[in-house]
């Protein structure tokens, strides 16, 4: 069994990571096949949640910021109940990544995508203080100040 489940583990690792697949469900909203993988991988996750990490560290890297999106996605997928892969990966986009362009409409779209999925984590894990924290932190910072030049856009 452990082996079966360790070979499902890498080929759906290897699937993801390298294929550059764009679409994956959202929290709430897996497929009956992913959530079986996910039961099918038991303690498997938390080895591919790691091997994400250094994934979408080295795709940031590389200035590959449209490959770090699905990543992130089944990052959190794997671990809905870790705040600090949400605020992470959503502080990432929406202050890393935005800042690596200069165009207001495209850094305003890196901002939207780091919201967006501290919101899906408020609804994964809703009683979590320190995502709706990061939530206001963002609006407050991106948003409501004039400190990112790009904020009226």
């Amino acid at each position: 069994m452990m082996v079966g489940g360790l070979l499902l583990c890498a080929i759906v690792a290897s699937d993801l990571l390298f294929t550059r697949r764009a679409v994956l469900p959202t929290v709430g909203t897996a497929s009956p096949m992913i959530s079986a993988v996910l039961v099918a991988m038991g303690g498997a996750r938390g080895l591919v949640a790691e091997v994400l990490w250094w994934r979408i560290a080295e795709l940031q890297r590389q200035n590959r910021y449209a490959e770090l999106v699905p990543l992130t996605e089944l990052l959190v997928t794997l671990d809905p109940a870790s705040a600090e892969a949400w605020i992470y990966n959503a502080w990432n986009l929406a202050y890393n990544v935005s800042a690596a362009h200069h165009d207001a409409a495209d850094r305003w779209q890196w901002v939207k995508r780091g919201i967006a999925l501290l919101e899906r984590g408020l609804r994964a894990s809703p009683l979590e203080t320190s995502i709706l924290r990061q939530l206001g932190w963002t609006f407050e910072d991106k948003v409501g100040s004039n400190r990112d030049t790009a904020a009226a856009y």
